[in-house]
Parts: structure tokens; sequence; C-alpha cells
């Protein structure tokens, strides 16, 4: 078990946990990778149960804003996409996370080539993630080669390559932010078998995501084989909009209408 006490936690290498076993990451415990060449392999299970209030977070090792100032160096160094690996998902491995920010990764020589770059990199396991971000990637936020993926009230967005790639499996995703910067794909699904479900998600327009299919959409790009109707008109992020007026209307001259407790006749009885 990792713990906040104990962190934050640096990896230098590949960290794999084996077939078999479980590390379970407990609320507010920050992790580091420090170089391009460190990763998180999963083949057992990897339980991370982050809070509102106390979020899990993987990071690049010269991300001074959590966790202070980890490689000692100060204002030189600062965190760039790329600086770390991935975190990848094997065989019949199962990664759950909720309250879990992940940024700063998918280094494109070690992390499988350009064609495999990402955050996170699943094949033939269980991923299913809540109330997560993945942001700030030199590649893909997620790369789906198969197994099972459910993201639910998520933030994919702010990476260099397309937010979500599936190449099969199942694929569901809903409540979630996925807005990408074009040529990229928010969601995109090359194969000719699978259809990735992404219904109910903010493509960061009201009008949709860009698809043929959709002509007057203007928000991100989606492919096809990609359900993407109903979709959410605004931002489930996004914090609301402060009230700026009272429905009581004052009026110079008039006395307000006062208010008293059952039974009461005179003031500041309520």
């Amino acid at each position: 078990m990792w713990t906040a006490e104990q962190g934050p936690y640096l990896v230098t290498d590949v960290f794999t946990i084996p077939a078999g076993c479980t590390l379970t990451v407990e609320p507010g415990v920050i992790i580091k990778l420090n170089h391009a060449f460190p990763s998180i392999i999963v083949s057992g299970t990897l339980d991370m149960r982050g809070a509102p209030d106390a979020p899990i977070v993987i990071t690049s090792f010269k991300d001074d804003a959590v966790g202070g100032d980890t490689n000692g160096d100060g204002a030189a160094s600062a965190p760039a996409p790329g600086d770390w690996q991935y975190l990848r998902t094997l065989d019949m491995g199962a990664f759950r996370a909720e309250h879990l920010r992940v940024s700063y990764g998918s280094n494109t020589f070690y992390g499988g080539g350009s064609s495999r770059a990402s955050l996170i990199w699943t094949g033939g396991a269980e991923l299913s993630l809540s109330s997560t971000t993945l942001s700030h990637s030199a590649g893909r936020g997620v790369y789906q080669e198969s197994g099972i993926t459910t993201i639910l009230n998520s933030a994919i967005s702010d990476n260099a390559g397309n937010g979500y790639e599936h190449r099969g499996g199942l694929t569901r995703i809903s409540g979630s932010n996925l807005e990408s910067d074009a040529p990229a794909y928010a969601v995109y699904n090359p194969t000719v078998a699978d259809v990735a479900d992404a219904r109910g998600n903010w493509w960061g327009s009201p009008s949709g995501p860009m698809h043929s299919s959709n002509p007057g959409g203007s928000g991100a790009y989606v492919s096809d084989r990609a359900l993407f109707e109903p979709w959410l008109l605004s931002d489930p992020f996004a914090p609301p909009e402060p009230s700026c007026c009272s429905s009581v209307a004052f009026i110079p001259g008039l006395e307000a209408s006062r208010l008293y407790g059952p039974g009461a006749i005179f003031e500041n009885q309520l």
C-alpha cells in the first residue's frame, strides 16, 4: 500500500505489478517518474482511489507544483509532455482509478514508438477510470488495443495526439470532457469491426463534435465507428456561473416585507 504520508514516490525505472498481486494507492499520493524511460506496468491489479480533496497524481519529476521540488533544481526545469513513458495494463491485469490526475507522459521514443505513445496503453485488461484527468501527453491520452475500458466523468484534453484511440475491445466513455485540438481526434477508431461508445460527452461545443454526419458540429473531431449522439451541451467541469442579481425588489420610500416566526407580532423573533 502506498500512502500520502510516505510520498512523494519517485519511479526511476520500469515498475511492475505482477500477476496475482495488488497495489493499493491511497488518496493524496503523488507519484513522479524520472526521465523518459520509467513506466508503470500492470499485470496484476492497480487500485487508485483518490478523493475530491485529495486526488492521486502521476506526473513528471520536474513538476514542482505537486510534491515540491523533487529533482532539487529550483526553477531551472519545468515539466513537459514526454518526460516519462506510460502506464500500461497487460493481459488480465486491472487498473481501477477515481480522482486521479495523469500528465506529462507518453515519451514517443521509448513509449512503443509514435504508433502507441500514450499516457495509458491498455491491452487485454480492465481499465476503469472515474473523475480522472489525462492531459499534457506527448502522444495520446489512452491507446486501447483490446480489453474493456470504462471512462466516466473524466477529462481527456490538452494532449498532442488523439485523446482516445480505440484499436480493439470494448469502449465506453460517458459524462466526460473530450476537447481536443485539430488535427487530433478526441475519439479515433480505425477498426472495421468494433464501435466505440462515446455518447453523452462534451466535445468543446454545444453543437457537438465535427463529423460528416453532424455538419453543424464545431467541437473536437470524432472518427467513424464511434457513437457520439446524444452529447452534452456544456462542459460538465465548468464552474457554475455566479448569481448576480437578487430576486427581491428594493423601491425607495417603500418598506420591505418583514418575516416573523409563527405567532410572533414583534421584530427579531424569526
